[in-house]
């Protein structure tokens, strides 16, 4: 699957915009993949030497994704080698930038790197299942501008909770919102100091990620934690 969206960088002789596209291709989902960059017509991968969370940051911004400030990045060609010229090498973000290409790099084209130092990215919001000692069952909490959250148990359903367990690399999930139990626990509701991150989500069940499901707006508080969502997922 590769998803392809219009980057810019800045013409160093010319005070006009050139677009660069930029794809993340060879994942199961359009968030997670190898990176390539099309530059003078060619698309080309880029070289892991340098390359980390931060630069992934500013790629995965560049994508789109409005939680880019959890990029993660792998070399070693996690997601496969790519086959067109490595375009970019010793990347150095400062992770301020709107485009890949505006931060400082050794030259386009300019590399010491074989396609198994290719790179990858993530740009996946992270979920965890708290409130819990089981790996399976627990209060879905995302992390959202470096604090975790909950989601609000309004128009959440088992499809919604297939897609968390599919987050966390587990087997198809059920919802247990009020009133849920865990074994002979009554689950444990977050306090009031925790952010309630989303709520109103429509999933079909097919999404990868929470975040590609329909939703109202991240950050809205007018749930109360009587509503925090809670799953459970088979290993």
């Amino acid at each position: 699957m590769a998803i392809i969206f219009s980057l810019y960088r800045h013409a160093k002789l010319c005070s006009i915009l050139i677009s660069d596209p930029i794809r993340i291709v060879g994942g199961k989902s359009d968030r997670a993949g190898r990176v390539e960059i099309e530059i003078d017509g060619e698309w080309g991968t880029i070289c892991d030497d340098g390359f980390g969370d931060t630069e992934a940051d500013v790629i995965c911004r560049q994508l789109g994704f409005a939680w880019a400030e959890v990029g993660y990045q792998w070399g070693g060609a996690r997601f496969g080698e790519g086959t067109g010229p490595i375009h970019l090498d010793n990347l150095r973000c400062s992770g301020t930038e709107h485009f890949i290409t505006d931060c400082p790099h050794g030259g386009i084209g300019e590399h010491n790197c074989q396609h198994h130092e290719d790179v990858s990215v993530s740009c996946e919001v992270p979920v965890r299942l708290a409130a819990s000692s089981s790996i399976t069952r627990g209060r879905v909490e995302l992390l959202y501008e470096g604090r975790w959250g909950t989601v609000c148990s309004d128009q959440f359903d088992d499809n919604a909770a297939v897609v968390v367990c599919r987050q966390l690399g587990l087997s198809s999930g059920f919802a247990m919102t009020i009133g849920g139990f865990f074994g002979r626990n009554r689950p444990v509701y977050a306090d009031d100091s925790v952010p309630i991150i989303l709520k109103q989500i429509h999933c079909d069940g097919s999404e990868f990620s929470l975040m590609d499901c329909p939703r109202a707006g991240v950050g809205d508080q007018t749930c109360g934690h009587r509503q925090d969502v809670f799953v459970g997922c088979r290993p």
